[in-house]
């Protein structure tokens, strides 16, 4: 990878704006545990869960990466999540983003093995193995600057209100950086058990 043409893109889980609004309103209560101005939330509108992040992708990988999450989604039937508890990396109270996990609500498993072949596709496809462990968030606010330390006091970090939803649609995802933070673009979305379309 490293062509000067290379966009930033990732394959993500879309999420029903509903949650996106839900998500967005409750985190806006976030900010009065952290010191003033140290927390930015992420716009409703940029709330995704991650399944591979990818980086540089030259524009001509794009077709066998839409080809490869076609054929994924074509197989995948939808599958039910619950949002339920509040996290960040490396911790909540020292971490530079702040998430909202994510687990399964059924007996069927189908988000961890989902991953696993998104990530088959991307090792097939010239991608390195990803290092670290695949931990179902939705990242709901970064930190700025360091020794913005959360402060929960005795009675701990907010709890999350358990709600759950359909998870059906993937989507490939191009990521443009900039001062305000990143500008997302859909650049496919393929519907889960059917063809789907961009």
């Amino acid at each position: 990878m490293g062509d000067a043409d290379a966009i930033r893109t990732f394959i993500a889980l879309e999420l029903p704006g509903s949650v996106r609004e839900r998500l967005a309103q409750w985190t806006d209560q976030l900010h009065a545990f952290w010191p003033e101005g140290a927390l930015r939330s992420v716009r409703a509108d940029n709330l995704h869960l991650t399944l591979r992040f990818l980086g540089d992708t030259e524009p001509e990988r794009l077709s066998e990466l839409v080809a490869g999450i076609e054929t994924i989604a074509q197989q995948q039937a939808a599958f039910e999540v619950t949002l339920y508890q509040l996290g960040g990396f490396p911790s909540l109270r020292r971490g530079h983003v702040v998430w909202v996990g994510v687990a399964e609500s059924g007996d069927d498993r189908m988000l961890q093995p989902l991953q696993k072949q998104v990530e088959l596709l991307a090792r097939k496809l010239g991608w390195q193995r990803q290092r670290q462990a695949f931990t179902p968030h939705i990242t709901v606010a970064r930190v700025r600057g360091r020794g913005q330390h959360g402060r929960f006091g005795d009675g701990g970090p907010p709890a999350v209100a358990e709600h759950s939803f359909e998870m059906t649609t993937m989507t490939l995802v191009r990521s443009d950086i900039a001062p305000a933070g990143a500008h997302y673009h859909v650049l496919h979305r393929a519907q889960f058990g059917a063809a789907g379309s961009t």
